[in-house]
């Protein structure tokens, strides 16, 4: 499968209790890359939770948080609730959530299969993801993905 769609665990991260938190994904254990972030911050970091998913799963999270987003993964502590809820819920993905270029990239495994199976370039995938747009090829892809499901 692709690197998008693999699963793994979304991980959250906090300077302190009070402090920036970072949404992150890896296929690790989120202990680890705590330690590893550690190893590089002056400040005490805290694994606040994880939870299974993916990186377009973590991309959603950090579309859903943007006006938040300090720098790169790192949010103020404004999300905190949110994430705490998350993280507490277990939350449970949707592929409703994305968006059909997403949905279409997490059902073929990655931009590379949806190229091969489309025809539409790489390039022109990542475009249209960027500017919100939906190219004919990729739609019909989807129609006919989901009329076979």
């Amino acid at each position: 499968r692709c690197r998008s769609a693999m699963t793994g665990k979304i991980y959250f991260i906090q300077v302190g209790t009070d402090g920036p938190i970072k949404i992150g994904f890896t296929r690790a254990q989120p202990q680890d890359r705590l330690y590893e972030l550690q190893c590089g911050c002056p400040w005490p970091l805290r694994l606040m939770g994880a939870i299974d998913g993916s990186r377009l799963n973590e991309k959603w999270l950090h579309d859903k948080f943007a006006s938040f987003k300090m720098m790169r993964e790192w949010f103020t502590v404004e999300i905190l609730a949110d994430v705490n809820e998350i993280i507490l819920s277990g939350y449970v993905w949707s592929t409703h959530e994305l968006s059909p270029i997403d949905r279409a990239i997490w059902i073929t495994g990655s931009q590379w299969h949806l190229e091969r199976l489309t025809g539409c370039h790489q390039s022109t995938i990542s475009a249209a993801r960027t500017a919100g747009k939906l190219p004919k090829r990729i739609r019909d892809f989807l129609a006919s993905a989901e009329s076979a499901a």
